[in-house]
């Protein structure tokens, strides 16, 4: 509705004042703050939903690595089983997210350790996803994975390809390598130079690495050398994780299961 030099908007109500522009010789109605504001808001509305699916892409991306696979795809912080063993461990994992920042500024990592099936992997990739939606670069490597590479760098032509290989394996925010409790690193020298060379790397660099063993602390020594533990105890935090395997206690379960049937039926 048009009311004398002013003009009413058809949302809010408000009087818009008309203005001449002398170029076109011809009265424009300035646009209503309350369109500019809906404008605005459906544009942060539009952003929010592309950041949500680009994050939603880079989890799935994360998720699709071979290594990681359909069994652990699934995993969270929220579906982790805790109990007095993992307790700190998965509250350790959590403070790492949260705090991630501060590490990627230190350099610092963590060195997770504990017998098989703990949950050790389960908290690995809980912690990369969260980084990935949180707009970090994550990789995450099996031990024998990476060996497997490893392999394949010795056709490399010249040591600078095999650096670049190097350099490419480093190329994120946190690195993780799982179930590195390797004991023949002392008799596979090449091998040995190989990891110190990725190590190395990030610890020069003061970039993150999340490495998963399946020993105590006490037989550190003996599944690493002297220079890569020494590496390591320089840029990762050490956490316990004392949980029994919870593929042992899933078979137990089943066992038990079995057992009652049977007996249920005789």
């Amino acid at each position: 509705m048009i009311v004398g030099q002013f003009e009413t908007c058809p949302y809010c109500g408000r009087l818009l004042e008309k203005k001449k522009i002398s170029f076109f010789n011809e009265e424009i109605v300035l646009k209503c703050p309350c369109r500019i504001e809906a404008d605005m808001a459906n544009d942060k509305r539009i952003s929010d939903m592309e950041e949500k699916q680009q994050k939603k892409d880079a989890v799935a991306a994360f998720l699709s690595n071979p290594d990681i696979g359909r069994r652990y795809e699934d995993k969270k912080f929220n579906n982790f089983e805790e109990n007095e063993g993992n307790k700190s461990n998965l509250e350790f994992c959590k403070n790492f997210v949260a705090s991630f920042s501060k590490y990627i500024k230190s350099g610092m990592g963590l060195l997770v350790m504990g017998g098989y099936g703990c949950g050790k992997t389960h908290l690995e990739i809980a912690v990369g996803r969260k980084l990935v939606a949180k707009g970090y670069s994550v990789k995450f490597y099996k031990a024998a994975s990476l060996y497997n590479e490893y392999k394949k760098s010795l056709s490399f032509r010249s040591d600078e390809e095999a650096n670049d290989f190097v350099r490419e394996v480093n190329d994120c925010d946190l690195l993780i390598i799982d179930d590195l409790g390797i004991n023949s690193l002392h008799s596979d020298y090449a091998y040995e130079t190989f990891l110190y060379q990725i190590i190395d790397f990030r610890y020069a660099n003061k970039l993150p690495i999340m490495i998963s063993m399946n020993c105590v602390k006490s037989a550190l020594q003996t599944s690493l050398t002297p220079r890569v533990l020494d590496r390591l105890a320089s840029m990762t935090v050490s956490v316990v994780n004392n949980a029994p395997s919870y593929r042992a206690t899933e078979k137990d379960k089943e066992l038990q299961k079995a057992r009652t049937k049977i007996a249920q039926s005789a």
